[in-house]
């Protein structure tokens, strides 16, 4: 009996630790920066919404605290902590997350399918002719904006299609927060 119990329990340890280390090899810094690179490579904007749908959806494994990492301040004869500092030590962090925005009429919206999960009928939409524009801000740039949501660079989707906005509205709708 025991034989059997560890027979079962052990193939499936080996599964769920596979799936860890799937999240932190999409979380890693250089497997995002590359990411990028390969992204800003591409010409065409149909080949990069398709690439942008792709990563979208595989990050949706990864959740925010997945990327969490502890940032030691050490204490100096200052009694306050350098800002400069700080944001210098987000930058280096070895774990991210890109984020992806749609700008649509001045408005933007998280492209997070953790948090929106509805949005996924949204990205089936994305096409040349719905998005105008695909932008990349670099993480220096996103940083003051975004905050350490930005720290690995943000992809902005910009659009002004009218039957994209009634879907995001009804998308909106569906979502229900916890």
């Amino acid at each position: 009996m025991k034989f059997i119990l560890v027979y079962i329990l052990f193939p499936l340890s080996i599964l769920s630790y596979g799936q860890y280390s799937k999240i932190d090899s999409l979380t890693l810094r250089e497997f995002n920066e590359k990411w990028i690179e390969d992204l800003l490579k591409l010409d065409d904007n149909e080949v990069k919404l398709k690439m942008i749908f792709e990563k979208l959806k595989v990050d949706s494994i990864v959740s925010r605290s997945d990327t969490k990492e502890k940032i030691e301040v050490i204490e100096s004869d200052y009694t306050s902590y350098d800002t400069v500092e700080l944001a210098e030590a987000i930058k280096t962090t070895k774990k991210c997350k890109i984020l992806f925005v749609l700008n649509h009429n001045q408005i933007t919206h998280l492209l997070d399918l953790n948090r929106f999960p509805n949005y996924s009928s949204v990205l089936d939409y994305f096409t040349s002719e719905t998005i105008e524009e695909i932008q990349y801000i670099n993480k220096d740039e996103a940083l003051p904006i975004f905050g350490s949501r930005g720290n690995c660079g943000v992809v902005v989707l910009k659009s002004n299609d009218k039957k994209l906005k009634r879907l995001i509205r009804k998308n909106r709708k569906k979502y229900n927060p916890k």
